[in-house]
């Protein structure tokens, strides 16, 4: 993972066994700075430095689970691909998600697929102003 793919607020793939879920708190330079996320609260910030212009951090893939916690619901299923809405985007606004990939539509044009649950979180933002804002439950 680069530095320059994250923003703050991503969701990433921790470090911390204890708290497998991290979010981005902070960018400097050629590090960034990780917060477990757990349901209770944050805990203690942790450094992780760049290596040979990469992060040693694992991104999410996406997932029907990663799906529905970030609050996509399903509106259709068709040939193996499942058509996730979201209600803080318009309603041309689809994601087609399978096995591969996401590839979100506007007005059933494809604009793009993604692969991980920060580019989602990013490609989001970017569309609708709106935060994914991560379901606990």
């Amino acid at each position: 993972m680069k530095v320059n793919e994250v923003r703050l607020g991503n969701l990433v793939n921790g470090v911390d066994e204890r708290f497998p879920i991290h979010r981005v708190s902070s960018v400097k330079g050629n590090s960034i700075e990780t917060q477990p996320f757990s349901s209770v609260s944050w805990t203690s910030i942790s450094e992780v430095s760049e290596v040979d212009g990469h992060l040693p951090i694992i991104p999410f893939r996406i997932s029907q689970d990663w799906m529905v916690r970030l609050g996509f619901k399903v509106e259709a299923e068709n040939d193996g691909d499942k058509i996730y809405m979201h209600p803080e985007a318009k309603d041309e606004l689809r994601f087609v998600t399978n096995d591969a990939n996401t590839a979100v539509r506007f007005a059933n044009q494809e604009l793009v697929k993604v692969k991980y649950v920060h580019q989602l979180q990013n490609l989001f933002f970017c569309l609708t102003g709106q935060e994914l804002a991560l379901s606990t439950k």
